[in-house]
């Protein structure tokens, strides 16, 4: 599928796609644009489809998790004077923080992952400018190179690895259960 979804983005915005097209016939732009030359409109490209792709997938998670939150929480807490917003930060918020804890961290894998769509995208060397340049991208042409640096390309992926692990780390600590924490804390001292 990234194959596809790359192919039909290169075809969208190549000099003589329909994109460029349509700009130049409905006057907005003066002559055709070489987005995939420019970083900024390429780097903007690969977000968009980056998202495009996993957003089905990440609302169909989110939404599971909400169906999952009993309705009776939200009942006793209107019937206690709680408005939307405080529902939302005491009851919606902390029980979805294990599914958004999830998403996070598997988000991050697959963008630390991130080669076919701006390898497909571009000529396979980050262009232009090296500003689509990812990681793993880096690793393969260290790699593929003639000299085949498998040093570099080995220190690259050990790279990514600590990368992924300290910010996944923060992750956990930053939307992990510090209210439990504190209760035994709590607890204990009032033993």
């Amino acid at each position: 599928m990234p194959a596809a979804v790359a192919a039909l983005f290169f075809t969208l915005f190549s000099y003589y796609g329909p994109v460029n097209q349509f700009m130049v016939r409905a006057g907005f732009l003066p002559e055709a644009v070489h987005y995939l030359q420019n970083p900024t409109i390429t780097r903007s490209i690969v977000v968009f489809i980056q998202w495009w792709m996993w957003f089905g997938q990440t609302v169909i998670i989110v939404m599971a998790g909400m169906t999952a939150i009993p309705t009776s929480l939200y009942e006793s807490a209107m019937v206690d004077g709680a408005n939307a917003w405080q529902m939302f930060q005491r009851i919606t918020l902390p029980l979805l923080k294990p599914i958004l804890i999830y998403i996070f961290v598997t988000s991050l894998v697959g963008g630390m992952q991130m080669f076919d769509i701006p390898f497909l995208l571009t000529d396979g060397r980050g262009s232009p400018s090296g500003s689509i340049l990812t990681n793993n991208m880096l690793m393969y042409l260290k790699f593929s190179s003639n000299r085949g640096h498998i040093g570099s390309a080995a220190s690259v992926g050990v790279l990514i690895f600590i990368m992924t692990t300290v910010i996944a780390i923060g992750i956990f600590y930053f939307l992990g259960e510090r209210d439990t924490v504190e209760r035994k804390k709590r607890v204990v001292n009032n033993k």
